[in-house]
C-alpha cells in the first residue's frame, strides 16, 4: 500500500524576509502538485523565477529561486487551489479508498484555507475598530 498524502493542521501560508543571498525556503503544509503552489515577491505574483520539490509530500517541501530575492523583500509562500470537487461516486459502482481519501483531503484543506482568512479578516477589523 502506498502512503496518502495527509493534511495537519497546519496554516497554509509560510512568509520570510529575504536577506539578499538564501535562495532556498521551505513550507510545511503539504501540496497535491507544484501549481497548487502561489509565490509572492512584495505582494507581487511571481509566474515563474523558481523551482518546487515536495508536492505529494504530507511534510512539505521547499521552493528554490533561480536568483535570491533582494535584501528586504517580503516572501510569500501559499496553498492556493481551486474550490472543486474532482470525483463524482455513483451509485452501484466502484468506490475507490483513495478517491474518497482525496476528496476529503480536499475538504479539510479548504477548511484551513478559510479558517486562516477568517483569522486574517477579525485581526484587520479590530485594527481598524481601534485605528
Amino acid at each position: 500500500m502506498t502512503d496518502h498524502i495527509k493534511i495537519p493542521d497546519v496554516a497554509p501560508v509560510v512568509r520570510y524576509l529575504a536577506d539578499g543571498t538564501t535562495l532556498a525556503y521551505t513550507f510545511s503544509f503539504p501540496i497535491f502538485a507544484d501549481e497548487d503552489l502561489e509565490v509572492l515577491l512584495n505582494g507581487a505574483l511571481q509566474l515563474g523565477g523558481y523551482s518546487i520539490a515536495g508536492a505529494g509530500a504530507t511534510s512539505g517541501g521547499t521552493l528554490t529561486f533561480d536568483t535570491a530575492p533582494a535584501s528586504g523583500v517580503v516572501i510569500t509562500i501559499e496553498r492556493r487551489m481551486a474550490f472543486e470537487r474532482l470525483t463524482d461516486f455513483i451509485e452501484g459502482g466502484d468506490f475507490s479508498a483513495a478517491a474518497i481519501n482525496t476528496e476529503l483531503d480536499y475538504l479539510v484543506r479548504d477548511f484551513n484555507r478559510w479558517r486562516g482568512i477568517r483569522r486574517r479578516c477579525s485581526v484587520l477589523m479590530m485594527v481598524k475598530i481601534r485605528g
